[in-house]
């Protein structure tokens, strides 16, 4: 199983409790360079939006030559281009609700009881996986604080 074989969006669970959300395979893909130098993704759990789950065992940095422009780019926004290594063995199909226990379960670590409340919530009346995994695009416990 490679990230070509996923079908977007992806929702990922990091070892440290975190949730992240990804619309696109450019997206997944695009790694913080600090993030590889600490090995963050190693570990990281990915579904997708048809319940295919995997665990990322390795990540290796792309190195393509890039036009000036894109190098510039590049070292402003201190990210790269990565090739995220799955780990065949750990691959699986998760049920929806299994899905819903993993992301709500998640939410007590990520945000305040309130905001945690009413994302389970919504995360419960979802019916699909797309719409859990888009629950997670602008974290809503991130636009209150703003609001506020």
């Amino acid at each position: 199983m490679t990230t070509d074989d996923f079908f977007f969006p992806v929702i990922a669970f990091a070892k440290d409790g975190s949730i992240l959300s990804y619309p696109t395979e450019a997206a997944l893909t695009q790694a913080p360079k600090q993030a590889l130098k600490n090995g963050y993704f190693v570990g990281l759990v990915i579904v997708d939006s048809q319940g295919q789950m995997t665990t990322v065992q390795s990540v290796q940095q792309i190195h393509k030559s890039h036009s000036f422009s894109q190098i510039i780019s590049e070292a402003f926004s201190g990210s790269t281009q990565a090739a995220l290594i799955l780990d065949p063995e750990k691959a699986e199909h998760v049920s929806l609700d299994e899905l819903k226990a993993r992301a709500t379960a998640c939410l007590d670590s990520e945000c305040d009881e309130d905001a945690a409340d009413k994302t389970r919530q919504a995360v419960n009346e979802a019916a699909s996986y797309e719409i859990v995994i888009r629950l997670f695009y602008d974290k809503p416990w991130d636009l209150a604080e703003t609001e506020a």
